[in-house]
C-alpha cells in the first residue's frame, strides 16, 4: 500500500508518535491511523516504544524503524517531529509539495531535519535545528558558523542535485520552546553573520502555522515577522 510506504519513509527520516504520523501520513482521523500502524507493528515492520498517556484512550506510541531510542533523547524527537508535522500541514492547504531527505547534510553537517519546498516550479532548501536549551549558546554559535561555511563552500549543490532541483542557497529554521531563549538565540546568530540565513519560531506556532507569518529573522532589527512561504 501506498501509505504504508509513506510511514516507512517518514519513519526512517526519524522516530514519529501516532499523533505526529496521524498528520504527516494524511489519515483522516487519529482512529485510523491507530489501526494501521497497529498492523504494521504486528506484522514486524516497525517498532514502538510507549510514552506517557495523554488521556483516557489515547495512549501515545513512539514509532521507530531502527534502535530503540535512548530515553534522554526522546524529547528532542519529539519536537523535531512536531516540527515534521507541522510543516507538513501547513504546507498542504499552501499548494506546497514537501519532501524530506534522510541521512544527508550539508557536507558533514547533519540538521535535525532537511526538506526541500516547492510551489509554482520554486522551490526552497531548508534546514532544522530544534532547541530544548540543553546547549551552551558558545555551542550554538559555533555549529551557526558550520552553516555560514557550508553556505560559502556551496555544500547545498549536492542537495539541489539529488533533489533535481535549482536553489541557490538555504535557510536554517530554528525552533525554541520559550521566548527567551528564542531571543537570546536570535542574539547569538546575527552576531555570526548579517544575512537572512537563521529563522527563528517557537514550537507551539511551527504547530500552528509552520508556513506562515510566525518568523523573527535574526539580525533583522525591525522585528516583524515573516512567512516562510506567501499564501
Amino acid at each position: 500500500m501506498l501509505r504504508d510506504e509513506k510511514i516507512l519513509s517518514l519513519l526512517a527520516a526519524g522516530p514519529l508518535t501516532t499523533s505526529q504520523l496521524h498528520a504527516l501520513a494524511g489519515f483522516t482521523t487519529r482512529r485510523r491511523a491507530q489501526a494501521r500502524l497497529q498492523k504494521l507493528h504486528a506484522a514486524g515492520l516497525i517498532r514502538r516504544t510507549s510514552l506517557l498517556s495523554c488521556g483516557p484512550g489515547r495512549a501515545q506510541y513512539l514509532y521507530y524503524i531502527k534502535r530503540k531510542p535512548k530515553p534522554s533523547a526522546i524529547a528532542h524527537l519529539l519536537g523535531i517531529g512536531d516540527c515534521r508535522a507541522g510543516i507538513a500541514m501547513s504546507a498542504k492547504p499552501l499548494g506546497v509539495a514537501v519532501q524530506e531527505y534522510t541521512g544527508v547534510g550539508l557536507g558533514a553537517l547533519i540538521p535535525d531535519a532537511l526538506f526541500v519546498l516547492t510551489r509554482n516550479q520554486l522551490s526552497s532548501l531548508l534546514c532544522l535545528e530544534y532547541d530544548r536549551s540543553t546547549e551552551r549558546l558558545c555551542i550554538i554559535q559555533h555549529k551557526a558558523q558550520r552553516y555560514i561555511a557550508a553556505l560559502e563552500s556551496n555544500a547545498h549543490r549536492a542537495v539541489a542535485e539529488l533533489a533535481s532541483h535549482s536553489f541557490s542557497g538555504f535557510r536554517v529554521l530554528v525552533v525554541c520552546d520559550g521566548k527567551r531563549r528564542l531571543q537570546s538565540m536570535g542574539r547569538v546568530l546575527a552576531r555570526v553573520d548579517a544575512r537572512p540565513i537563521f529563522w527563528l519560531a517557537l514550537r507551539e506556532h511551527v504547530l500552528a502555522d509552520a508556513l506562515g507569518s510566525i518568523w523573527l529573522v535574526a539580525g533583522d532589527k525591525t522585528g516583524k515577522h515573516r512567512a516562510l512561504v506567501r499564501g
